[in-house]
């Protein structure tokens, strides 16, 4: 699927609703932006979340910015009640 977009002054570029329907990406959202400088194309993937503290990808909880799963917030607060 193609679409052709105009960069404004400031050089950013809205990607079209239906596209963003089409793969779930919701606003507010973090895309990972890749040169890929040997073919002149820019490439936009979605941001995997997954646990600041272990990498799951499962059972997210966001807490100032970061996401957390639920086993790790377990642990830490079974590590905070023994302080």
């Amino acid at each position: 699927m193609r679409c052709e977009k105009m960069i404004d002054n400031s050089g950013r570029i809205t990607i079209p609703k239906y596209m963003r329907k089409m793969i779930g990406i919701t606003g507010e959202e973090k895309l990972d932006v890749t040169l890929m400088d040997e073919i002149g194309q820019i490439v936009l993937r979605r941001k995997a979340l997954k646990c600041a503290i272990c990498g799951s990808p499962k059972n997210l909880t966001e807490i100032s910015g970061s996401h957390i799963c639920r086993n790790c917030i377990a642990a830490v607060s079974a590590l905070e009640k023994e302080l």
